[in-house]
């Protein structure tokens, strides 16, 4: 059996990986979904303070207070920032890292850092007022397109999203950007992408990572679901 911490991307929660976790289930693995600070069940109480640092910490403390060992941590979309930081920060918990299209931090930036110039903008057009008089922003969910999620599936995925903390795009990854680790899988989410994540897997393939393909839109865990989680457990094996 194997130990899977399942960490959602910007704006979702662990909603997203339940049929994944089901699926790993039934393959005799246990599948954790952690919610960041902030998102998931709770997006009614959004914390503009709760960034990429926050989130790496949410990651330890729950990696921590489980008492895991020998974990697999796998992460989509912005989370492979948050993932990545846990992973430096837990070497001998963490004895595996998957990122299905996931964010893969660079030393010294921020995910708006390495957006460039259009993502900024994006984050700038999506901002709004954090609630209560909160210091900093939140940012509302990008549109639905984005993600990659497949039309029938729209509704359900779009009426669970919530703001989350400008702070989260906008924190300077804190580690050294190499994490590290035993085992290290990309998963690359085709046909779509952007250019900045095809240029990030043409990246981390350099770097030495294990590439595998994903027939999926971006969201692999609403996209694929059971398709990620046949992979997910062969990895396992």
């Amino acid at each position: 059996m194997t130990t899977f911490v399942l960490v959602h991307g910007a704006f979702q929660g662990p909603w997203v990986w339940a049929e994944t976790a089901r699926g790993l289930a039934l393959s005799g693995h246990e599948a954790l979904r952690p919610a960041l600070s902030g998102c998931g069940h709770l997006r009614g109480r959004p914390d503009a303070g709760a960034g990429l640092l926050a989130h790496i910490e949410d990651l330890v403390r729950f990696i921590e207070d489980e008492g895991l060992t020998d974990v697999t941590l796998t992460a989509n979309s912005y989370a492979g920032l948050a993932a990545c930081g846990a992973a430096e920060r837990l070497p001998g918990a963490v004895s595996r890292l998957v990122l299905a299209d996931g964010i893969v931090p660079m030393r010294g930036k921020s995910f708006a850092d390495m957006g460039g110039e259009n993502f900024r903008n994006m984050l700038a057009q999506h901002a709004q007022p954090a609630p209560d008089g909160q210091a900093g922003s939140l940012v509302r969910p990008w549109p639905l397109g984005m993600f990659g999620v497949p039309a029938e599936r729209a509704e359900w995925f779009q009426s669970r999203l919530g703001p989350m903390a400008l702070a989260a795009f906008t924190d300077v990854y804190p580690g050294s950007g190499k994490p590290p680790q035993a085992s290290r899988t990309f998963i690359r989410c085709t046909p779509a992408g952007t250019p900045m994540l095809a240029a990030m897997a043409d990246r981390v393939k350099a770097e030495g990572w294990a590439m595998q393909e994903l027939a999926s839109g971006h969201c692999a865990p609403a996209c694929a679901p059971l398709e990620l989680a046949r992979m997910l457990a062969a990895l396992a094996e």
